[in-house]
């Protein structure tokens, strides 16, 4: 059983890291997390679900990127 499965059983809030990989690993996961709780009576739409990576952006002389714009988007 994966801890996103049993974190759903429990009914408790999860963060997931988006580290490496196929991004659908990572939704996977979190459909498998919604399932469990719903499975197990929880109010799905109550339980919050965040995510999370890195971004490395590298300094040059030159810019080839003036802005950059980073938006956050509640996945509940």
């Amino acid at each position: 059983m994966t801890s996103a499965i049993r974190a759903g059983e429990l009914g408790v809030p999860v963060f997931q890291a988006t580290l490496a990989g196929a991004v659908m690993t990572y939704a996977n996961r979190i459909n498998n997390f919604r399932s469990a709780a719903k499975e197990a009576g929880h109010d799905i739409d109550n339980i919050p679900v965040g995510t999370g990576g890195s971004l490395f952006v590298k300094v040059r002389k030159k810019p080839t990127v003036k802005f950059i714009h980073i938006s956050m988007k509640v996945l509940n």
